[in-house]
């Protein structure tokens, strides 16, 4: 069984804020809600892994994209404002692959938070193992093909592997942490 505790930050003056890019005034004092760094955004992003009867997975060799480019991957992307985490997979599994998945049928599998290199961001993946249609490669991936997880194309994505390792496996807590310098 998985437990979390959370703990709450003291509150901050306004001085104490200066190297933050932000900060919130409360009854309290100030409470920080992002760091400053080179870049202060915070990415939300869904993945999607299909998965056939015989235990393969989907994979996208990634093209045209900011990041992963030439990469094996999963179809997923960033979470829009007026979607929920399954809506946004789903979605984008259709716009990189072809295939037609519904939101509802989606199992959540588990996140992943990250902070590497000034990039901060979490990562939501899921599991389909229904879905319409063939894959086919349609937008940001130039081929698509189906894997065994624990053989993986030397050039998929770097953490991939481990990813899939734990999201698959049901043994390990649904959150995990990565970040740089911990």
């Amino acid at each position: 069984m998985f437990s979390a505790r959370f703990w709450q930050a003291p509150p901050v003056t306004q001085r104490q804020c200066r190297a933050f890019a932000a900060v919130k005034e409360t009854a309290y004092g100030y409470t920080l809600f992002m760091s400053s760094s080179a870049d202060p955004t915070f990415h939300l992003v869904s993945w999607l892994i299909l998965r056939r009867s015989d235990g393969r997975i989907l994979l996208g060799r990634r093209a045209g994209v900011s990041y992963g480019e030439g990469c094996w991957g999963l179809p997923g992307g960033h979470v829009l404002d007026t979607e929920t985490l399954a809506q946004a997979a789903a979605r984008e599994t259709l716009e990189e692959v072809g295939l037609t998945v519904n939101a509802a049928d989606l199992t959540p599998l588990g996140m992943v938070r990250y902070v590497d290199a000034g990039v901060r961001g979490a990562d939501f993946f899921f599991l389909a193992e229904r879905w319409e249609g063939e894959p086919y490669p349609v937008s940001e991936c130039s081929e698509v093909g189906w894997f065994e997880p624990d053989q993986l194309p030397a050039d998929a994505l770097p953490w991939l592997a481990d990813t899939l390792r734990r999201q698959l496996s049901g043994e390990e807590p649904w959150l995990s942490e990565s970040v740089e310098g911990i």
